[in-house]
């Protein structure tokens, strides 16, 4: 047919046949023939959205770049990890790009083999209050499950994402509880070494069977390692004077989130949502937790299932009434 008569008439040229393999390519991509080939229409879709990706970091077309970079650009691009570098800084620049940009991080790492040694450290301190009330905080908390989903993840990571998580909650809006509570229970539940979070009855210190998590090194000298294990006794032994040794603006390694205690789950307990306490009672149960997490509560969605559910005849709410007295003023008293 059409392409087999041109790419015939490519090869027999005299340019052709004289040309190294790279000026091959190149006339191949030039050719009638591009417009058939899936190579060249990714070579060219990487042509056009790098220069949009390095001009458009001014502008407000970034945000929303980078909110589809993961699932529209990276699949299609010749090489995916020309843009790592972009990300990257987008990613340690912190606030809502570097939430934008976390989904093509991820991405990067998972698919293409990219190394980013800071990744977990920059994902921790994206989990604010902020964040957690911005209109992008699902993008947030899709990766929050899937960057913890792994049992490779070391305990004291763990410890400090579900301390964090547990913490921002109690000053985010409610409907990001039907995220945090049940993600804090299945991340305990992928590691046993943090269930003391939840379980601590005595003064014995936790240590991280993933290594040394404190100090980030496989081997220790026996000295450091005495040391270590009586700062961890003393840390632990603290919770039961009222002081709380999780330091919230610290590192991974330096937050102490190990030697915790969740009591904001017991704050959680008396919660105006009926729904909050009966999640946090789940925590009482051994069982695992197999549904999956809820992304996109939000308060429209809560008065909508509020007013709309149906109330049985039998459960009617209580409402007295009572004569008013003299002394009262003219108004009868509604008591609900």
């Amino acid at each position: 047919g059409f392409l087999k008569k041109e790419r015939s008439k490519l090869r027999a040229s005299d340019s052709y046949v004289h040309s190294n393999a790279a000026e091959r390519r190149k006339a191949l991509m030039t050719s009638v023939l591009s417009v058939f080939s899936e190579r060249a229409h990714r070579h060219y879709f990487t042509a056009l959205w790098l220069p949009c990706l390095h001009h458009a970091a001014a502008a407000a077309l970034h945000l929303h770049i980078l909110h589809r970079i993961g699932d529209v650009i990276l699949p299609h691009l010749t090489n995916p990890l020309v843009v790592a570098d972009h990300l990257s800084g987008c990613f340690s620049s912190g606030g809502l790009v570097a939430v934008l940009a976390l989904h093509g991080i991820f991405l990067l790492m998972l698919d293409h083999g990219l190394e980013y040694p800071q990744y977990y450290q920059q994902l921790y301190t994206l989990v604010t209050p902020d964040a957690f009330a911005s209109r992008h905080r699902y993008d947030l908390f899709r990766l929050l499950d899937l960057s913890t989903s792994s049992l490779r993840v070391p305990s004291y990571i763990a410890a400090a994402f579900v301390k964090k998580v547990a913490r921002v909650a109690l000053l985010s809006p409610a409907p990001v509880l039907y995220f945090a509570l049940p993600f804090i229970r299945k991340v305990l539940q992928r590691h046993p070494n943090c269930l003391a979070l939840i379980h601590r009855s005595s003064k014995e210190a936790v240590e991280a069977a993933d290594g040394a998590a404190e100090t980030g090194e496989a081997e220790q000298p026996k000295k450091l390692g005495k040391i270590a294990k009586e700062e961890a006794q003393r840390l632990t032994a603290s919770l039961f004077d009222g002081n709380d040794p999780f330091l919230e603006e610290a590192s991974l390694e330096a937050c102490h989130a190990l030697h915790s205690t969740l009591w904001e789950l017991t704050a959680l307990e008396r919660h105006f949502i009926p729904t909050v306490p009966l999640m946090v009672s789940a925590f009482g149960s051994t069982a695992e937790d197999q549904a999956p997490l809820r992304y996109e509560k939000t308060y429209a969605r809560l008065f909508t299932a509020e007013v709309t559910r149906p109330i049985s005849k039998s459960q009617l709410p209580t409402v007295a009434y009572r004569e008013p007295q003299e002394e009262d003023g003219a108004s009868a008293v509604l008591l609900v």
